[in-house]
């Protein structure tokens, strides 16, 4: 997940995201969604079933006469456990804005803050039922996912083993 500022605005019957306008009259309404981060309990628990399962492998290993593939299979797979507990210890909840239009649902703003996102929702749904309001603001956006670069016309997809 990456961080940049992104400028939301509602003028002129339009709503600005960044450099993309969405028409107000066509927003049929917004919608929060909250992704809680990982339990912590449960993502313990799987850490130490994992070292239980490591080191259970590692004495097979040396039962086998194999210290050195116990050894080794012992820091690869340990340290990346370790990593893996690390990085999940450390997400925190996110929370989305995503818009409905008359034809699609579209995420507009991911952040950690709550009240950003229900800022951002009460100044939508100011602008959609008033044409005159304006409001314009700094949020820190989260790009949550894949960024892809897509050339030329008629792209369908990868081809594989051609």
């Amino acid at each position: 997940m990456t961080p940049n500022t992104t400028t939301v605005r509602v003028r002129g019957k339009a709503l600005w995201v960044g450099g993309n306008m969405y028409p107000l009259q066509h927003i049929v309404h917004t919608q929060q969604t909250t992704w809680p981060a990982p339990r912590r309990s449960r993502t313990i628990s799987r850490f130490i079933y994992q070292m239980l399962i490591l080191l259970f492998s590692a004495m097979l290993a040396l039962a086998s006469h194999a210290p050195t593939i116990a050894t080794a299979s012992l820091v690869v797979v340990g340290s990346a456990s370790l990593w893996q507990l690390i990085s999940r210890l450390s997400r925190k909840t996110l929370y989305e804005l995503a818009i409905e239009m008359s034809t699609s649902k579209i995420t507009v703003l991911t952040s950690h803050d709550r009240q950003t996102i229900e800022h951002l929702a009460h100044g939508i749904a100011a602008g959609i039922n008033n044409p005159q309001a304006e409001f314009s603001f700094q949020a820190h956006n989260l790009h949550v996912g894949d960024k892809i670069t897509q050339y030329g016309d008629h792209n369908t997809g990868k081809r594989v083993g051609l």
